[in-house]
């Protein structure tokens, strides 16, 4: 992968991040519900339509790493356990103080109460990332962002039992995967593949002509921004939704969009493809955009609730909450995204150690 390349991935996570963030600046200051207000800064499905953008680079990246770097089934996971864990575990933690906080101030709106009466049993389904499972509906506590992780985290497991599965089992695994994770994970399972399938293009066609890629590109960027700015797709959505009688809408929550989803994923992955084959000079701006890639995942998790722990007990004005959200939340992440390589070393120790008895029984 250049760097040209490399980079603008890193532009485009960093900018699904900030459309997100921008979504619940303006929902947590009413300025949906105020028509004409002028504080609205993106359109309402901007945010879920920017978490699309993240499943289809989610899907080149990962494939990606699976071919060049991580070759077998225990790199691939220690890589993916550390990730995921050295962050959301923090999160998790800041999250239920956040919580308590609330309690202990009387803000009791928003904060799923009856999980902390079970607290061990919700930790658990937090922790195995099967909220939403089958017909499962739950948040991680009061951080609704989990449930884009959750996704990701269970199309890691089944990408894996496909990928490095040999034989039969190669069948076998992913059809018992796909049938513990439910129809929700799965309705949108193909914009992740189409992240996947870009990347096997890419390492089948190494060269395409530049003057048709920067049509292709130009195009299918501004479709996308077409596309996220103005909900077009909620037109297909509804018509999906009418064809199952309301049944996607009342069962599949997050998922109840993925036919207009797959509308932008499609576009978005074209414009992937074509960006591989031009050369992209960001100068001095990549090391900035590379600095902000680096904290995406950490800001995209905990700005939801340190948004709203800002708003209401620090300032109550939108720009200074956000720039404190920004603030506090790059320092959190400067602590959160340095354990990943602490505990991807100490994973390859206990697999080391985990090896040596068996290795020891095959000597003469």
């Amino acid at each position: 992968m250049n760097r040209g390349f490399s980079c603008y991935l890193d532009l485009i996570r960093v900018g699904a991040a900030l459309l997100v963030f921008l979504h619940h600046l303006s929902l947590d200051f009413g300025c949906y519900a105020a028509p004409g207000s002028g504080c609205v800064l993106v359109p309402f499905h901007a945010g879920h339509s920017a978490v699309v953008l993240f499943f289809v680079l989610s899907g080149y990246v990962i494939t990606y790493v699976a071919h060049e770097r991580e070759r077998t089934l225990s790199a691939f996971a220690a890589a993916r356990i550390a990730r995921i864990y050295s962050v959301a575990v923090p999160v998790l933690v800041l999250v239920m103080a956040l919580d308590g906080l609330s309690y202990a101030t009387g803000y009791y709106a928003g904060v799923p109460w009856y999980q902390y009466r079970s607290v061990w049993k919700y930790l658990a389904v937090a922790l195995s990332f099967t909220t939403d499972h089958w017909f499962l509906a739950e948040n991680a506590f009061s951080l609704g962002a989990w449930w884009s992780v959750a996704y990701e985290v269970w199309y890691y497991v089944l990408f894996a039992a496909a990928f490095y599965a040999r034989g039969p089992w190669r069948w076998i695994l992913p059809l018992a995967v796909g049938a513990v994770m439910g129809p929700k994970l799965l309705a949108m399972f193909p914009l992740w593949l189409l992240g996947s399938l870009v990347y096997l293009l890419h390492r089948r066609v190494p060269s395409w002509p530049a003057p048709a890629a920067a049509v292709l590109f130009a195009l299918t960027l501004l479709g996308v921004a077409a596309l996220l700015l103005s909900s077009a797709t909620l037109g297909v959505d509804a018509w999906t939704d009418a064809l199952s009688g309301g049944w996607i809408t009342r069962r599949l929550r997050f998922s109840q969009w993925f036919a207009g989803d797959l509308v932008i994923a499609s576009v978005f992955a074209l414009n992937l493809f074509a960006a591989r084959y031009l050369r992209f000079a960001f100068g001095w701006l990549a090391a900035p955009i590379r600095f902000a890639a680096a904290y995406t995942f950490t800001f995209y998790m905990i700005h939801g609730p340190v948004l709203k722990a800002f708003a209401r007990y620090v300032d109550d004005s939108m720009l200074p909450t956000a720039l404190a959200t920004l603030a506090f939340t790059f320092a959190f992440g400067a602590v959160t995204e340095r354990q990943k390589d602490h505990l991807r070393q100490w994973l390859a120790r206990v697999a080391m150690y985990a090896r040596v008895p068996a290795a020891s029984s095959r000597s003469p």
